[in-house]
């Protein structure tokens, strides 16, 4: 008795052409695709599923390394090369844990594990499809030809043209009983404490991933989730990573709506003093003009942090004085030197300002500036038609002269406040004293040592993501590379960092460039002064709290040289250049030659 044949009711080739449309029906395959399934199961008829004629199958199939199979008949491979091949997105579980995946859903290695296949369809086909386990879909995919775990992989493999006689050979040993090559390698197995661990992980991919899918973010997954794969393979629990730590708390900065202050719904919004003390309210009235008995509100009618009309300025890649989250006490250790120095000697350590156990949080985890909002580049757009400048006078009313310019704030959800030129200089001239007045509380001043460095102070920011103000002297060679990828301020979209080639007014970063050299209303400048001020006072707490007094932003070690006013070695009085970290945009400025101290311009 012959062995039994599973495709006596099979035939080769000639499948039948719609003889209301003039074309083929879908092959099995391409009804089987994941994220594209139509009507009655079909995915766009044949338009998904290209057939050179009746006698051959699709281009997908081959492309795939699939038998091609249309309403029973088995059809011989397309005849001409086959097009670059797309490679599919990994499922979640796949790209967490940087394991080989391919386009079935479930894919082999969340089948095999019995793990819930999450994440990315596109382009891919349900588990299932005629011949998707058979050599040429792996040898297709860039496997070898026994599974996704066999490096024997054959770069430029074409499927054969008789890989429709072969797959109905494999068919028919299979049915009786013949042995088939074993598949090389397996899933590496995994405890259920690495199971339940892998899922709180690939939550936060997800969680990324919709956010991305959304539009609501831009990011790079596949390079996160390699990140966190060290993580989780070194069992660390995902509330102690350091990188779902930064992915969380962008997602939380990116996709917030409205701020407690900043609530469209209201006609004017409160300006938020923050407990900043020293603020002298009679001063409002000069500062932001209107009636005495609001002249503590903004109006400020449209404001919301999100959506802007532009993405925020990022930060760097870490802020001044960051450490990690884990960071033990002994790492940053603390020896009490009373009995060497008074406690007005700028290298005094002050107990009562140190935090342990918990560590004092970083008030500005990703760095961003309160000014990130403000554009630093670009020329002020110029309205094609003037409109009413809305600035209030002294008696509630507004100034109704004619302006071609707007608060260029993207916080405005629109169309930002029209500021004719005579109220936009007055504000600029009001503001430009109180600004002058908080500079030496923005800048910590570097220590001598540090900015005598010289080529090695460079090498020593490589890649670190520190965005340097400093005019390089003519002549000097290509300055090292600054820049890096970043989770905590841009999901590893871009890079952050690098070199500014010049020095900005007043404070020598961007920020009194942006407060002063873009059309701003007084409001804003008024609320972003105030929020400047608590920053820098927030930083110094948070410094002190980890070194007991002000260090420099370098070595964290020594004080700057300003705790010497300036003077002698340990002030810098003979080092060529002088540096501060800005603490509210965490720029670092270098400026200053000669030995002069830097002045407040």
């Amino acid at each position: 008795m012959s062995a039994p044949n599973p495709w006596d009711n099979y035939t080769i080739g000639n499948a039948p052409v719609n003889p209301r449309t003039g074309n083929t029906r879908p092959c099995h395959a391409c009804t089987r695709k994941v994220s594209s399934r139509g009507k009655n199961g079909y995915s766009g008829g044949s338009r998904n599923c290209k057939r050179l004629d009746e006698h051959h199958g699709c281009t997908q199939c081959r492309r795939d390394g699939l038998a091609c199979i249309n309403e029973g008949h088995i059809m011989p491979p397309y005849p001409e090369p086959p097009s670059a091949r797309k490679h599919p997105p990994k499922c979640d579980h796949c790209l967490l844990l940087n394991f080989p995946c391919e386009k079935k859903r479930p894919c082999d290695a969340c089948f095999e594990s019995g793990t819930e296949c999450t994440g990315s369809t596109f382009l891919c086909w349900y588990r299932g499809v005629p011949s998707d386990s058979m050599y040429g879909y792996y040898l297709a995919h860039g496997f070898g030809p026994t599974g996704i775990w066999d490096p024997n992989a054959i770069p430029g493999w074409v499927q054969p043209l008789d890989y429709h006689l072969q797959y109905i050979q494999r068919e028919i040993d299979l049915a009786n009983g013949v042995p088939q090559p074993p598949q090389v390698g397996a899933h590496p197995p995994m405890s259920d404490a690495a199971r339940a661990l892998e899922l709180e992980y690939r939550q936060v991919l997800q969680l990324l991933n919709t956010a991305i899918n959304n539009k609501d973010v831009d990011g790079n997954l596949t390079a996160i989730a390699a990140q966190l794969s060290v993580d989780l393979i070194n069992m660390i629990p995902s509330n102690q990573s350091q990188v779902a730590r930064d992915v969380m708390f962008f997602l939380q900065q990116r996709t917030v709506e409205f701020s407690k202050s900043n609530n469209p719904f209201h006609e004017a919004v409160p300006i938020n003093f923050r407990g900043i003390k020293g603020i002298n309210m009679n001063t409002l009235q000069l500062w932001n003009p209107g009636p005495q008995q609001y002249n503590y509100l903004g109006p400020i009618r449209n404001v919301v942090n999100t959506p802007r009309n532009g993405p925020p300025s990022p930060g760097p890649a870490r802020p001044t004085f960051w450490i990690p989250w884990n960071i033990g006490d002994n790492d940053i250790p603390i020896i009490p030197n009373d009995n060497q120095f008074p406690p007005n000697h700028p290298e005094f350590i002050h107990p009562e300002h140190i935090r342990r156990a918990p560590f004092m949080e970083h008030p500005c985890e990703d760095g961003e500036s309160e000014l990130s909002t403000i554009p630093l580049m670009g020329v002020t757009p110029l309205l094609v038609q003037p409109e009413q400048c809305q600035v209030q006078n002294f008696q509630g009313g507004i100034c109704g002269k004619a302006s071609q310019t707007r608060c260029e704030d993207r916080n405005h959800d629109g169309p930002g406040m029209p500021i004719c030129a005579e109220h936009e200089q007055q504000s600029r001239s009001n503001f430009m004293q109180q600004l002058t007045g908080i500079v030496p509380l923005l800048r910590q001043y570097l220590c001598a040592e540090c900015t005598s460095a010289g080529v090695p102070l460079w090498n020593n920011l490589t890649n670190q993501g520190w965005k340097v103000y400093y005019q390089l002297p003519a002549g000097t060679n290509k300055p090292p590379d600054l820049q890096c990828t970043s989770i905590i301020t841009t999901a590893m979209s871009k890079k952050v960092g690098g070199w500014y080639q010049t020095t900005y007014p007043i404070t020598g970063c961007s920020c009194g460039y942006k407060l002063f050299h873009r059309v701003i209303c007084s409001p804003h400048r008024l609320q972003y002064l105030i929020n400047m001020q608590v920053a820098a006072t927030q930083m110094r707490e948070y410094c002190k709290s980890l070194y007991g007094r002000m260090v420099c932003p370098l070595c964290r070690a020594r004080p700057g040289i300003d705790n010497y006013q300036f003077q002698g070695q340990a002030g810098g009085e003979e080092n060529a250049i002088k540096g501060y970290c800005c603490l509210n945009c965490h720029g670092l400025v270098f400026e200053g030659e000669g030995g002069e101290p830097v002045q407040v311009v």
